[in-house]
């Protein structure tokens, strides 16, 4: 369990390392005081909390953001990423109340411009497994 923390923990500040480096290079070609911070383009939620700790070392704005219309199960895990990371100046950008049919049972609802933290097990929503079969595509 220890050496598999440790490699964890490895490869996450190896990530970071990484985007340290394209930040700096960013700010020295006179970038914007702030980043769009996206699991996606980082590789996960870990990866995004440390850019976004080192953002805030920069004093530079965050957003948290999905990328275009993905569903309820990556808006709840910006959710709880948001409820951890130290400075939000630029706030969140969810994106599945654009999606005709979400995959998920009880989709996050955005409600004049806020959305609360699931609070059920895990990420707090629960995946339709009728909806995933209906969209599945067969190659």
């Amino acid at each position: 369990l220890l050496l598999a923390a440790v490699g964890i923990f490895g490869v996450v500040a190896h990530a970071t390392a990484q985007r340290t480096q394209e930040i700096g290079i960013r700010m020295a070609l006179g970038a914007d005081s702030g980043r769009v911070l996206r699991h996606v383009v980082f590789g996960g939620l870990r990866p995004v909390l440390a850019a976004a700790q080192l953002c805030e070392s920069l004093n530079w704005k965050v957003n948290l953001a999905c990328k275009a219309a993905e569903s309820s199960v990556a808006a709840a895990a910006i959710l709880h990423l948001a409820a951890v990371v130290p400075a939000l100046d630029w706030g969140m950008s969810l994106t599945n109340q654009y999606l005709a049919d979400d995959l998920t049972r009880s989709p996050i609802a955005v409600v004049a411009g806020h959305a609360s933290v699931p609070d059920a097990p895990g990420l707090g929503v629960e995946v339709d497994e009728a909806r995933v079969r209906k969209y599945r595509l067969r190659l």
